[in-house]
């Protein structure tokens, strides 16, 4: 989860860190289609393990949607 959540927030930022030159920004680093492949393994990464546990519920499937919204 925390990975995917870092990664979608680099995208998020994107813009704002690229201008600023901020290479912390994963997706500024090593380019959008990166960042985009590492948030998808870990966006189905996490999905897989809360339902392993039996604990994706919709609170689960709201994070795993927004983390989709950034795939787009």
């Amino acid at each position: 989860f925390g990975l995917a959540f870092q990664l979608a927030d680099d995208l998020d930022d994107y813009e704002e860190d690229k201008d600023k030159d901020r290479q912390i920004n994963w997706a500024v680093r090593f380019g959008i289609e990166d960042c985009k492949e590492k948030l998808t393994k870990h966006a189905e990464g996490f999905k897989n393990k809360a339902k392993e546990l039996g604990v994706f519920s919709s609170p689960f499937e709201a994070l795993y949607s927004y983390f989709l919204h950034y795939l787009k």
